[in-house]
């Protein structure tokens, strides 16, 4: 992570600068290399600020609370476990029992050698079936019927028919037992497990580029501290060795190695 900000740091436009002297030892007022090296400077600090926002000092436990929550690998890996889960709950409906009911309803009116009738017929069913961890399904069925029928010949009758019944169908050959019968949520089961995994994996992952690109950081900014440490007492050694130099206690050709020292 951190080394992938470090990349793009680089690669973010700025002005070259190839005059290594100019930066590293202060000009005076009329040289004017200081002036134009500082503007370039402030206006690349400016522009990187710009890019990445304003800095601020972070710890460790903090910077990985923070990958957690916005890794986008974590929450994909959150959202397959999601839909793994809810894939396993679909296979609870084998368990559940299903109701059908049907209403029927009819009348006939009709007219037979010079007789009028009319039959009046009412019905109701109710189907209560369930698949078995057999792989069998069982049913229960309960039906009522009302017939009523009125002619000049023969007046009026009405009848109640009921019915309850029950049934079991178990296959013998195919689709037989709890194997098959639990075999799609086993299924699910592993995938579930195997985004668990992978949402780990990813977490470990995220762990150990946070810090080692923490410590990466750390480490470059001791860097930086010592080298500008180590610049800055070359600055001090090149102001002694210059004012020995006008004096004529040290050689003039001392100047230059002490030059060649800041510019590396």
């Amino acid at each position: 992570m951190r080394r992938v900000l470090f990349a793009l740091i680089l690669a973010t436009p700025a002005v070259a600068h190839a005059d290594l002297w100019t930066r590293a030892v202060p000009q005076g007022p009329g040289g004017g290399g200081a002036g134009s090296g500082s503007a370039a400077a402030s206006a690349d600090d400016a522009d990187l600020i710009a890019w990445a926002g304003e800095p601020r000092a972070i710890s460790l436990g903090e910077l990985l609370q923070l990958a957690v929550r916005q890794a986008p690998a974590l929450q994909s890996a959150r959202i397959d476990i999601e839909v793994a889960e809810a894939q396993i709950t679909e296979t609870f409906a084998r368990h559940d029992w299903t109701v059908a009911a049907q209403a029927t309803g009819s009348e006939t009116h009709g007219f037979f050698s010079g007789l009028t009738y009319t039959s009046r017929a009412y019905g109701l069913s109710a189907d209560v079936s369930r698949v078995l961890p057999t792989g069998g399904t069982i049913d229960l069925h309960v039906s009522s019927q009302y017939q009523k029928s009125e002619s000049a010949m023969f007046g009026t009758s009405k009848d109640w028919i009921d019915t309850v019944s029950g049934s079991i169908n178990q296959p013998l050959l195919k689709g037989r037992g709890a194997e098959l019968y639990n075999a799609t949520e086993r299924k699910l089961s592993i995938v579930r497990d195997s985004a668990v995994l992978a949402r780990r994996l990813a977490a470990i992952n995220t762990i150990q580029n946070v810090v080692s690109a923490y410590w990466d950081l750390v480490l470059a900014e001791r860097q930086v501290a010592i080298t500008e440490q180590s610049l800055a007492l070359a600055r001090e050694r090149l102001r002694v060795t210059q004012i020995g130099a006008s004096g004529g206690k040290i050689a003039q050709a001392e100047i230059p190695a002490v030059q060649q020292i800041i510019a590396t």
